[in-house]
């Protein structure tokens, strides 16, 4: 990503050596919609809850198997990702 939509500079994660979104970003994100940070932290926590679920859901989809385990690395890194709150 270059630029953030609206011309504004890159959210914090990306000027991380991850260089791409983190725990931060989206705290940051949910407190300017308004959102407290603890309603935000709960959500974020949720979405870990759910990791059997979508996984088991890839594992037995259509999809190719190398698709399916690509897709699997995707998301165990995005939400590796989301665990990191230091920028």
């Amino acid at each position: 990503m270059v630029q953030e939509e609206g011309d504004k500079e890159l959210a914090p994660g990306f000027e991380t050596k991850y260089g791409e979104y983190l725990r931060i970003d989206f705290l940051i994100f949910g407190q300017s919609m308004g959102l407290s940070e603890k309603l935000i932290r709960k959500l974020l926590m949720d979405l870990t809850k759910e990791t059997q679920l979508i996984e088991s859901t890839y594992r037995n989809s259509f999809m190719p198997k190398e698709a399916i385990k690509a897709t699997l690395q995707c998301y165990q890194q995005r939400l590796n990702r989301m665990q990191v709150l230091d920028t």
